[in-house]
């Protein structure tokens, strides 16, 4: 049975009861399906250190699909909990810092966020022109919402010369279009579609979590190297 508007309000409600906005140890449903936003740190303890830091930001970077997507839909419905959607995606990008900043310094790992920040906001205007029905408003917010994620990809590709911008560039070009499309479909009232679209850019983001990791790894090669 495809998901109807009541259900998908229903998810995101349960996921703000379940603790979207939960710190480490929390979790969020994702396309329905329950997902941690941080490990907990037991099962983090079985893991080697380069084992683990794929888990972390796999773990980070799933989260922060689903609660894109709770954003994208708060947005668009008006709902009451959509401060606190902002929030949860807010104390996400807090998670990826600290993971950034464990491999490359402070100061890096800020510069980062900046560029990151402003891409999140930009989702919630771009969900907000979407409501508002203006295509020119639209194409605008889905212009700004481009500009924004390339600052992501030159910040991400600055941070370490390990990591390749076109693979940045092709995981991060197609993350924005299942943002998007998950707005789109939503607004349109394709409920199903716009949780196929979010599974699908946890999928995506997988893809930019393994890249993050492997160049840490690579570049550190002293701090994750089995003993």
């Amino acid at each position: 049975m495809e998901p109807d508007k009541t259900s998908s309000l229903t998810v995101a409600l349960i996921s703000v009861l379940l603790g979207i906005g939960a710190g480490f140890g929390g979790s969020v449903l994702i396309a329905n399906q329950l997902i941690p936003t941080t490990p907990v740190a037991s099962q983090a303890d079985a893991y080697t250190k380069a084992a683990n830091l794929r888990v972390e930001l796999n773990t980070v970077f799933s989260a922060h699909a689903g609660l894109s997507a709770r954003l994208t839909r708060a947005t668009l419905d008006g709902a009451p909990y959509l401060d606190l959607a902002s929030a949860s995606l807010d104390e996400n990008s807090s998670d990826l810092q600290k993971l950034l900043a464990d491999d490359y310094g402070e100061d890096k790992a800020k510069q980062v966020r900046v560029a990151w920040d402003t891409y999140t906001k930009s989702i919630r205007t771009y969900a907000e022109a979407i409501k508002g029905g203006d295509q020119t408003a639209i194409t605008a917010k889905a212009s700004e919402l481009n500009t924004n994620i390339e600052k992501v990809i030159g910040s991400l590709a600055e941070l370490n010369p390990q990591l390749s911008k076109a693979n940045l560039k092709k995981h991060l070009d197609e993350h924005i279009g299942l943002v998007k499309s998950v707005a789109d479909a939503y607004r349109a009232g394709e409920y199903a579609k716009s949780f196929e679209r979010e599974k699908a850019d946890v999928g995506k983001l997988g893809q930019l979590a393994d890249q993050l990791a492997q160049g840490a790894i690579s570049q550190f090669n002293d701090k994750y190297k089995e003993k």
